[in-house]
């Protein structure tokens, strides 16, 4: 199997690069990026640092995960899955780069609260959902 890799950058000067299999499959996947890192960096207003995000997309793999500066996806979610779902898992693992990365609680005890949105951070992951309107 062939590996694209395909990049824009945001209008705020961070790289999102997108590694696949399919080269329709990553635009997909980089338009949807593109679209819900511009809507929370407006909504966050605090800058990342952070020159480049990587989506790798993964096969046998269930969901997303981020890490700071790259965000694990799955290949069946990003090929088949509908725009809605797969926006709100791209926008959920985004957040993450705010919420849970830059800033994050005291204490793992507490990390329901980023994870989960007890104190409104998933609330954030839902805003970019009319993007797939």
């Amino acid at each position: 199997m062939e590996q694209i890799d395909i990049t824009r950058q945001t209008s705020f000067g961070v790289t999102v690069r997108v590694h696949a299999t399919s080269h329709a499959v990553a635009i997909r996947v980089l338009d949807i990026a593109i679209d819900s890192f511009e809507l929370l960096a407006s909504i966050m207003e605090i800058p990342l640092p952070l020159n480049k995000v990587d989506f790798i997309l993964v096969p046998d793999y269930d969901g997303g995960m981020e890490n700071w500066g790259h965000v694990l996806l799955s290949e069946n979610l990003a090929t088949y899955g509908d725009d809605a779902h797969l926006t709100y898992v791209i926008a959920h693992e985004l957040a993450h780069h705010w919420i849970g990365n830059k800033a994050t609680v005291d204490s793992w005890r507490c990390g329901e609260v980023h994870q989960t949105g007890q104190g409104g951070a998933s609330k954030l992951c839902d805003w970019p959902m009319h993007l797939t309107d």
